[in-house]
C-alpha cells in the first residue's frame, strides 16, 4: 500500500476490535445506542439487585428502626420490636422476623397491646401483594396474644386499622404454619360477651396439618353468666388450602348445654355456615337469658336445629325436640336490626301436655299433675280464681322485639277439653300483643285479643 494513501481513521473503523478494552468500548457503544427508557429500566434492575444483595447479606437488621416508624405510620398504632429483626427477599418472598414484637391497641381499648408475640417468623409471597392478596407461605408464631374488642357503641373494633367503618375479621391464606402458646381475648360490650381462649398447638406443612385436629378451649361471661367452651377444627388441612372447615363446639353454663357441629367457609367466617345445633337444660328461659331475651319458664328441654348465618340473621331451621312431655317444631330467626334483638318464629306443637304450659301463664305444674283441671283454680280470700298471677320481666320485655306464630293441635290433660290453639304474639319496644289468641273448648271457639303495654309505668293491659 502506498504510504501516501494510508488513513488511520479509516483503518480503525475497518479493523475488528480485540482485547478487553475493545469489548468494553463495544459494550459502551451498545449502551449509548439504547433508548433512554431501556437504560432507565436497566438502572432500576441494577438498583433492585443491589438492594436485594445488601438485604440478603445483612438480613435487613439495619431496617429495624425505619420499619417500626413505617409500620407505625401505616397502621396508626405504635409498633415496637424488642428483640431480633429480619426483613429481606428470599428470593421471591418477603422474609420477616421479629422477636418481642407488639402492636398497640387503639386508645379506647386500654393499655394492653392488640398483638404481642415472643417470636414471629413468616415468609410472605411478594407478587400476590400487588393484587391485594395476602399469602403467607410459612408462619411460625410462639407466645402470641391477640386482643379482639368492640367499642360499646359498636362503631369500631380493635382489628380495623385507620379510619372508616369497622371491617370483618379476615385471616390471610396460610400455607405452612407452626403455632404454639397463643391466646385470644374477645370482648363485645353490646352483647355483654367476654372471653379468653387458648389455641392448641398447630403444626402444618405444605397445606397439611400434622394432627387431624386443632383444639381450642376457654371461657368467660355472657350477660353476667359464666360459661366454658371447648372445640376442635376437624379439617384444618382444608382450611389452610382455602376449603370449608369442619368444626365441633361445646359450651355450657351450669346445667345448660349447647353443642354445635358442621362446616364454616373459613376459621373465623360465619357467613354461609352449615351447622347443626343442639341445646338442652332444665329451663329454656335460662338459655335465652344469654341473649337478653325473656321467654316463659319451661320444664326440661332438648332441642336441635340446622343453623346458618346470612347477613345479620341467625337462621334456625328444621327445629325439633321437646320441652317437658310436649313436642316442638318449626323455624326461628334471630337478628339485630338497629341494635335490637328481633326474634321471628313459626312454631308448632302436635301434643301439648297441660303440665308443660303451666309455667307459661303462672300455674304450678306440680298441682296440675296431681289435680288435673282442679289445679288451675286458686283461692284468694276464699274466692276461687282461674287466671293466675304471673310475673312480667319488664326490663327484658323492653329489651327485644318479636313476631311469633305458635300453633298447638291437641292439649293433653285430665278433664281439659281444649284443642287447636293459635297464638300470634307481637312485641314492639315493650308493647306486647296476643292478637289473635284462639282455641277450641268443648266444641266452641274462644277468641281474644290481649295487649300488655310495658312502654311506660305502670304497665297497662287491655283484654
Amino acid at each position: 500500500m502506498d504510504p501516501k494513501e494510508f488513513d488511520p481513521k479509516r483503518s480503525a473503523q475497518a479493523l475488528p476490535v480485540h482485547g478487553i478494552g475493545g469489548h468494553t468500548r463495544a459494550a459502551y457503544d451498545r449502551w449509548r445506542r439504547l433508548n433512554w427508557p431501556w437504560r432507565a429500566l436497566a438502572w432500576i434492575l441494577v438498583a433492585v439487585l443491589a438492594v436485594w444483595l445488601v438485604l440478603f447479606v445483612t438480613k435487613g437488621r439495619f431496617l429495624k428502626l425505619p420499619a417500626e416508624r413505617i409500620m407505625t405510620g401505616m397502621l396508626g398504632r405504635d409498633v415496637r420490636v424488642g428483640g431480633d429483626f429480619n426483613l429481606y427477599f428470599n428470593p421471591i418472598a418477603i422474609q420477616f422476623r421479629a422477636d418481642s414484637m407488639t402492636i398497640a391497641n387503639p386508645k379506647w381499648a386500654g393499655a394492653k397491646p392488640f398483638f404481642a408475640a415472643r417470636s414471629l417468623d413468616m415468609r410472605i409471597s411478594s407478587f400476590p401483594l400487588l393484587w391485594g392478596r395476602r399469602i403467607i407461605r410459612d408462619l411460625r408464631l410462639d407466645g402470641g396474644a391477640i386482643d379482639l374488642e368492640w367499642t360499646r357503641d359498636g362503631k369500631a373494633n380493635s382489628w380495623t386499622f385507620g379510619s372508616g367503618p369497622p371491617k370483618k375479621l379476615e385471616l390471610p391464606d396460610i400455607r405452612r404454619a407452626a403455632i404454639t402458646g397463643t391466646r385470644v381475648h374477645y370482648a363485645d360490650p353490646r352483647m355483654l360477651l367476654f372471653g379468653d381462649f387458648a389455641i392448641g398447638q398447630v403444626n402444618a406443612r405444605n397445606t397439611k396439618v400434622a394432627d387431624d385436629t386443632v383444639t381450642f378451649t376457654g371461657g368467660g361471661t355472657l350477660r353476667g353468666q359464666p360459661y366454658v367452651v371447648g372445640g376442635r377444627l376437624l379439617s384444618p388441612n382444608a382450611t389452610i388450602a382455602g376449603g370449608e372447615n369442619r368444626i365441633t363446639f361445646a359450651a355450657s353454663s351450669g346445667a345448660t348445654h349447647l353443642d354445635v357441629s358442621g362446616t364454616l367457609p373459613g376459621p373465623t367466617q360465619l357467613e354461609g355456615s352449615k351447622l347443626q345445633v343442639a341445646a338442652r337444660g332444665p329451663n329454656m328461659s335460662r338459655l335465652f337469658d344469654f341473649l337478653g331475651v325473656a321467654v316463659p319458664d319451661t320444664r326440661f328441654y332438648n332441642l336441635r336445629a340446622a343453623l346458618t348465618k346470612q347477613g345479620d340473621e341467625w337462621r334456625f331451621t328444621k327445629l325439633a325436640g321437646h320441652y317437658g312431655d310436649s313436642d316442638l317444631g318449626g323455624q326461628m330467626t334471630i337478628s339485630r336490626p338497629k341494635d335490637r334483638v328481633l326474634i321471628e318464629a313459626d312454631l308448632k306443637t302436635d301434643r301439648l301436655h297441660m303440665i308443660d304450659i303451666a309455667p307459661f301463664v303462672g300455674y304450678q305444674p306440680d298441682r296440675i299433675e296431681t289435680e288435673g283441671a282442679g289445679g288451675l283454680i286458686t283461692r284468694v280470700n276464699g274466692t276461687p280464681r282461674i287466671l293466675p298471677d304471673a310475673p312480667l320481666r319488664i326490663d327484658a320485655v323492653r329489651a327485644f322485639d318479636a313476631r311469633v306464630n305458635y300453633q298447638i293441635r291437641d292439649v293433653v290433660g285430665k278433664n281439659i277439653p281444649i284443642s287447636d290453639i293459635g297464638l300470634a304474639l307481637g312485641l314492639d319496644h315493650g308493647k306486647m300483643t296476643l292478637s289473635p289468641l284462639t282455641f277450641m273448648m268443648s266444641g266452641g271457639l274462644f277468641a281474644a285479643d290481649v295487649v300488655i303495654n310495658a312502654r311506660g309505668t305502670p304497665v297497662t293491659t287491655d283484654y
